[in-house]
């Protein structure tokens, strides 16, 4: 005979809504709950700045429970080693409509970001804001690599 266990047997004892996955990477998407995910990276090199780095996404999964079933706020603030933001903050609405059973789901949230200009080395941050709370920091770090010798082959 099996027995069923909920997620709260299972050792869930806390169903507060939890960051999986936060990653930068070259590119993501997501068909119907399957999120793919290609080339994580937590560093950048570049030879002079501003440096602009045409393509990325920054990745959320989210897992949740019925209880946070409702509409939802979502920021991704982008910061430079100082504290400035480097582009204007993106903001979208997430609606988290778990199974209807007591069983927790997973919310995909990707962010294109396209020409991001990083204007000095250092570590810089993507914030995660939910409903006006910050939900986590992702920090990436731009590295000044030495310049070519242009007589070096």
């Amino acid at each position: 005979m099996y027995q069923t266990l909920t997620s709260m047997d299972a050792g869930i004892a806390d169903r507060n809504l939890r960051i999986e996955i936060f990653a930068m990477c070259e590119s993501a998407s997501d068909q119907n709950g399957r999120l793919s995910i290609l080339g994580t990276f937590d560093s950048i090199t570049g030879v002079q700045f501003p440096l602009i780095l045409q393509q990325a996404a920054v990745v959320l999964r989210l897992r949740f429970w019925p209880l946070e079933r409702r509409n939802h706020s979502v920021r991704l603030t982008t910061t430079d080693p100082d504290g400035r933001e480097v582009m204007a903050p993106v903001e979208a609405a997430a609606a988290l409509l778990p199974s209807p059973e007591d069983q927790s789901s997973a919310y995909n949230i990707i962010f294109h970001v396209r020409d991001l200009c990083l204007n000095s080395p250092g570590e810089h941050t993507v914030d995660f804001y939910l409903d006006g709370g910050l939900e986590g920091r992702l920090p990436f770090t731009v590295v000044q690599a030495p310049p070519r010798d242009a007589g070096a082959q």
